[in-house]
């Protein structure tokens, strides 16, 4: 499609129908659709990012009508439309090529000047900006001249000296050849009258010659001479007489004592309210530490060592610690070594670890490092902390023990053991997979168990191991033609899914896929008949499939009861039915391979995730602060060459990705360059999976480069393969009641846009979750505090449904819970 304009124009417009691809009209019920337009040849000069209108929705009809700067200036350009459905599926059409858009120059002078003025507008925006940078300068020249009147001040002083280095000079050749001895007479003179009236002030007896021989009493002392000796307070004289109020705080510690006795652990203790600040680039970093301030929420243990020697950290209070850095230097920084920003620069860097990162580390001291900085917290928690000596790390030991010839001995009954149970939190539930929840594999799909209840299918098993996951063998069945099929599984001895979640694993073949999320089928569901003749239905709400391993989740969360009764017992089911529903335009045979029904135990708590694409601006400035506040941790999934090229008018910076790493995001890889993966070669499919990792990396993140989320849910069997090299998932979009907070296929992941939803949409999803314990994917972009997309949530909705998820006691849960110990070393 060609599209030709002048350079004038201000009154057109684009038409265009989204095809799918049997040439048919795209439903575009509920879709949201952008115009993007940008010069040809260069993919990152787009000039035109602007909302274009849905014109017929049943039709698949966009239009997007001409704006005075898509004509600002003549060439050649590529146009498309981007279209999102309120599942946050998206599609970008034309699907092959662009639509392309000539502007040629315009003829009609009367409308030069219109044009100029716009180009003028454009420079005077680089003027305002070019007037910061000189504002700077101006700064910056300000700092000079106030460098120079110091060295004028610097030669003012010099002069001085040398005029009074010439009066002495003077002075002392006006004396050249006076008589000494004269000058002697007069000096002993004045020395004799001084000597007698000291004499008329004081005599003898009243003078103390020695304090020794006649000591000074405390009744001698005034009050200010008293508090001298007791740092404030006077009434400390006599046995027994300091007490409490006596003490500054930390006055009085094991160190200052001589009944305590120092153990292996060279730690003593005691944390300053100080941070390690890291800076620089991969294999050149290094430290500052802060001034110790009261409002300083960081932790740092300061310790006396020796140099070329080795020593072993270990953090042994884990859940009180978010983070463990380690810096040495020759000295401890006093008041006036630190600079304007109260930070000072330490020698040697030696590890920084985040939450997930390691709790010890082993290091050797150099030639010039005399103290050791441990920082293990950024939260103001004070976890117990071991520093010793050696290669390894030993049984825990507190810093000082009581010397035994001080401790009174007595008979001590030994107490109750906790019971674990009752202090575990969801976190530590989630310290696993499934395969730990007491996984059950309680049905192989064997094409002779099987009865084909309805439908024209092909059944055989096949030995392959692509298409195996519990079972030696996989049942392949072949759809022939398009007619629904219902394929039953008798079992038997029944099988018990009360309080269990289960899952249908079957290998979808991508010639058996229409796009890279939609299956050949309409719909494929489980139905569970028990004992007393009730079925229970696992029914997808969508056709969303994917090439390779899928899986059909059913817990309390996504039940539906066809029955007479009122719930259904689970606890004796009987019969496994496959359901699947035909697409009628597929009339070509196709093939599924189902490998397995399998259960574990439900968490039964509600947790959420809350997650936002892009790392937009808005994410660090707006989302970020308010959960904070609340204690909740999120993921945001990084465009990688955002951080190469950082651009904070529109993406969160690399010191805020930072920081948020720090306090226990995941930063996640969101490819390189942003494309739909299923349009690139297997070798720019690699590039971008690969390089991105490399970029956070590269910033020194270790929490979330270990994560993939697919740039508008797309993916290819090719790609999600080789994501099994560099992550241990690979997330789409979309989602599905039933999803489970243990991630069933960490390579089929989905989440649910939230944005879309809008509050009333989101805590309707919460309290779902709520009443059955389930999970919660929930995704935004750059939503939050801004217009988005045509979609806007104001911080104060966002910030009410952070508190709902509080006040229904939903636990906030991260990528890196959901996989623990995964993190990137």
């Amino acid at each position: 499609m060609a599209i030709r304009w002048k350079t004038t124009d201000s009154h057109d417009a684009i038409r265009y129908t989204a095809l799918d691809a049997h040439k048919q009209p795209v439903n575009l019920i509920g879709a949201t659709a952008r115009f993007l337009m940008g010069k040809r040849g260069d993919a990152d000069s787009v000039i035109i990012n602007e909302p274009a209108q849905v014109v017929d929705e049943m039709a698949g009809k966009l239009a997007y009508e001409l704006t005075e700067i898509a004509t600002l200036e003549a060439g050649t350009f590529n146009a498309e439309f981007h279209v999102e459905w309120p599942d946050g599926s998206r599609k970008v059409f034309p699907s092959e090529g662009y639509l392309a858009v000539t502007v040629a120059p315009s003829l009609d002078v009367s409308k030069v000047g219109e044009v100029e003025e716009r180009i003028i507008l454009r420079v005077s925006q680089i003027e305002e900006f070019k007037d910061e940078i000189v504002a700077e300068v101006d700064g910056f020249r300000a700092t000079v001249g106030q460098a120079e009147d110091a060295a004028v001040e610097a030669e003012v002083q010099a002069d001085y000296a040398k005029t009074q280095a010439d009066r002495a000079k003077t002075e002392a050749d006006r004396l050249e050849g006076t008589d000494v001895s004269i000058l002697d007479n007069k000096v002993n003179d004045v020395d004799s009258r001084l000597t007698a009236q000291l004499a008329e002030k004081a005599n003898e007896s009243e003078v103390r010659k020695n304090t020794s021989l006649i000591p000074i009493n405390v009744s001698e002392m005034d009050t200010e001479t008293k508090q001298l000796f007791t740092g404030g307070s006077v009434a400390v004289v006599g046995e027994k007489a300091v007490g409490n109020e006596n003490l500054k705080e930390k006055a009085v510690d094991p160190v200052n004592t001589t009944f305590f006795v120092k153990t292996k652990n060279l730690f003593d203790g005691r944390y300053h309210n100080a941070s390690l600040r890291r800076t620089g680039v991969v294999d050149n970093y290094l430290y500052f530490v802060s001034k110790p301030s009261i409002v300083e929420l960081g932790r740092t243990a300061i310790v006396e060592i020796e140099p070329n020697s080795t020593y072993t950290v270990k953090i042994h209070d884990t859940d009180l610690s978010n983070t463990l850095r380690i810096a040495l230097h020759s000295k401890v920084p006093t008041d006036g070594d630190y600079n304007i920003n109260n930070e000072y620069l330490l020698n040697t860097y030696v590890t920084y670890q985040s939450a997930t990162g390691f709790s010890y580390f082993t290091f050797t001291s150099g030639a010039n490092d005399k103290y050791l900085f441990v920082q293990t917290s950024t939260e103001g928690k004070e976890p117990k902390l071991q520093i010793e000596k050696g290669t390894t790390s030993t049984d825990y030991e507190s810093p000082f023990y009581l010397n035994p010839d001080f401790i009174k001995q007595t008979n001590i009954e030994p107490g109750p053991t906790p019971n674990p149970s009752l202090i575990k939190s969801v976190y530590e539930e989630l310290r696993g997979n499934i395969f730990q929840r007491n996984y059950s594999v309680d049905k192989l799909f064997k094409a002779s168990d099987a009865v084909v209840a309805a439908g024209d299918v092909s059944l055989s098993d096949v030995s392959n191991p692509k298409y195996q996951r519990n079972n030696s063998t996989s049942m392949k069945v072949t759809v022939n033609s398009p007619i629904n099929f219902r394929i039953d599984f008798p079992l038997s001895k029944p099988i018990d899914l009360y309080r269990k979640e289960y899952a249908l694993l079957f290998y979808l073949p991508t010639e058996s896929t229409k796009t890279p999320r939609q299956a050949n089928f309409a719909v494929l569901a489980i139905y569970l008949t028990t004992l007393n003749g009730s079925t229970y239905v696992v029914y997808p709400e969508n056709d969303r499939r994917y090439p390779g391993w899928n899986a059909i989740i059913g817990n309390p969360m996504n039940k539906a009861v066809v029955s007479q009764a009122n719930d259904v017992d689970l606890t004796n089911v009987t019969n496994i039915r496959i359901h699947l529903n035909v697409d009628s335009n597929i009339t070509e045979p196709y093939d599924i391979y189902f490998d397995s029904f399998a259960s574990w135990d439900y968490l039964n708590k509600p947790t959420v995730r809350l997650e936002f694409d892009d790392a937009i601006h808005t994410v660090y400035e707006n989302a970020f602060p308010l959960m904070a506040e609340r204690g909740m941790r999120g993921a945001t999934h990084v465009i990688t060459k955002n951080i190469i090229t950082e651009d904070p008018l529109e993406y969160t910076t690399n010191d805020g990705l930072i920081r948020m790493h720090d306090v226990g995001w995941d930063i996640c890889s969101h490819s390189r360059n942003h494309h739909y993966i299923s349009t690139l070669t297997e070798q720019e499919q690699l590039y971008e999976l690969e390089q991105s990792q490399k970029d956070l990396l590269s910033l020194g993140l270790r929490n979330g480069p270990q994560f993939y989320i697919a740039p508008y849910g797309d993916n290819t069997l090719y790609a999600t393969e080789q994501a099994r090299k560099f992550y241990v998932n690979y997330r789409m979009t979309g989602y599905r009641p039933g999803t489970s907070v243990f991630p069933v296929l960490p390579y089929a992941m989905e989440a649910i846009n939230a944005g879309s939803r809008g509050l009333a949409g989101c805590i309707d999803l919460i309290d779902k979750a709520v009443k059955t314990g389930g999970h919660l994917p929930l995704m935004w972009h750059g939503e939050i505090g801004e217009t988005w997309g045509g979609v806007m949530w104001q911080t104060s909705e966002f910030k009410d449904m952070l508190d709902y998820l509080i006040e229904k006691d939903v636990k906030v849960v991260t990528y890196s819970d959901q996989f623990p110990n995964s993190q990137v070393r």
